[in-house]
């Protein structure tokens, strides 16, 4: 039994109870469109040129669990780099 874990989620509950929960995520995520999401991923071009280069030297790679969220750059937009991998998602 993790007691650490488990004595987090009660107090983190009993903070949602005590002061509420925040808007926050509730608000910006619901803003979030495929425009949103497109420029987020063109900001970040070095971080994806260096995934496809640290994933196509992986040849002992054939699983793939693709936990994205947005608009599926990986899956759809840049699809030929996961063609001969086998993709769960």
């Amino acid at each position: 039994m993790d007691i650490k874990a488990i004595s987090k989620t009660i107090f983190r509950n009993l903070k949602i109870r005590i002061i509420g929960k925040s808007e926050y995520g509730n608000e910006q995520w619901g803003k979030a469109d495929k425009m949103w999401y497109n420029e987020i991923h063109d900001e970040n071009t070095e971080l994806h040129k260096d995934f496809q280069k640290y994933f196509s030297s992986k040849s002992d790679v054939i699983t793939i669990l693709e936990v994205g969220c947005g608009t599926g750059v990986y899956p759809i937009q840049q699809r030929i780099c996961l063609l001969e991998k086998n993709t769960l998602d």
